[in-house]
């Protein structure tokens, strides 16, 4: 039998070649039509479901809102809504609080950021009429012979009395060192309650003891007092000469009323606290030049200061 023949032979059914490749082929091809059909309904369902998706979004007006929205706020009837409902919370704020001190604060925050040097020329020119030496005055602010003591005032207020802005008015018994901190523009009666409580025995006081008494008595040694110098409490009165608050706090008279109430009880002396920067750090260091210079002339200045700055 030739090789060929042999082949042939090899190759029936039941034979070990021809058959088993045949079979190889047609399973491969099977699995192959199998995996193509099941891609295709596989993605035949994804895309069904994303339709089905889109068409409960779209059925939902998400899109269709979220459009409208867009619109909404770039419309000339939404802006005017918007300002409407701002100017009604400020309203109603103003109501409650008047608009003189945040309208006041507003201004000295634009003249000091566009005039530094206005008020502060406006401060000296009232020190000089009112007989501080100009040029000594003059020296006294280019040294920045002040700053450190301002600065220092600032950190004894916060740290000894909890003072965090202004008028921060600390009344302090000499007697013992307790202190009565009344943080505000509060009206005079609040100043002659917080005292009457105190000496009838109520608790509305810090214990402090001898710390802070020898504290209010090297301020009172150092500088300008209103009042008796011998007087029981000390009104440590921390101020600002921007703060709109410690303007109507001085055009009241409230710490001036408060020692003639308590005739030889209560006397008082200012210290600095900065809120506005550093054109009231000029002012708060050229004051105390002027303390230095001309102290019988120091409240005086304060006062009209507060008028005209």
């Amino acid at each position: 039998m030739t090789k060929k023949e042999e082949n042939i032979e090899s190759c029936k059914c039941g034979g070990n070649c021809c058959c088993g490749k045949i079979w190889l082929i047609l399973l491969t091809l099977i699995g192959a039509v199998a995996a193509i059909v099941a891609c295709i309904y596989s993605c035949k369902a994804f895309n069904t479901a994303r339709d089905a998706y889109n068409v409960n979004v779209l059925s939902a007006g998400w899109i269709e809102n979220l459009e409208k929205m867009n619109d909404l706020y770039r419309s000339e009837a939404y802006v005017k809504y918007a300002t409407e409902q701002t100017d009604g919370y400020v309203n109603s704020f103003l109501s409650q609080f008047g608009s003189s001190e945040w309208e006041n604060d507003a201004n000295n925050t634009d003249v000091a950021n566009t005039e530094n040097n206005s008020s502060l020329d406006s401060l000296k020119n009232i020190a000089v009429e009112l007989g501080t030496d100009e040029t000594a005055l003059q020296t006294c602010i280019d040294e920045s012979r002040y700053t450190g003591a301002v600065n220092e005032m600032m950190n004894q207020g916060s740290q000894l009395f909890g003072v965090t802005g202004t008028p921060g008015n600390v009344i302090i018994d000499r007697e013992n060192g307790n202190y009565i901190l009344v943080a505000g523009a509060y009206p005079v009666e609040d100043f002659v309650n917080a005292i009457n409580e105190y000496k009838n025995g109520a608790e509305n006081y810090v214990a402090w003891g001898d710390e802070v008494k020898n504290v209010v008595e090297e301020m009172l040694a150092h500088a300008p007092v209103r009042g008796d110098e011998n007087a029981r409490f000390t009104i440590v009165e921390y101020t600002e000469l921007l703060c709109p608050f410690c303007q109507r706090h001085s055009q009241a008279g409230t710490i001036n009323a408060v020692i003639e109430q308590f005739s030889g009880e209560v006397n008082s002396i200012s210290r600095h606290f900065i809120i506005h920067g550093d054109e009231a750090l000029q002012l708060a260091s050229a004051m105390e030049c002027v303390a230095e210079l001309n102290p019988s002339v120091y409240y005086e200045t304060f006062e009209k200061a507060f008028e005209g700055l």
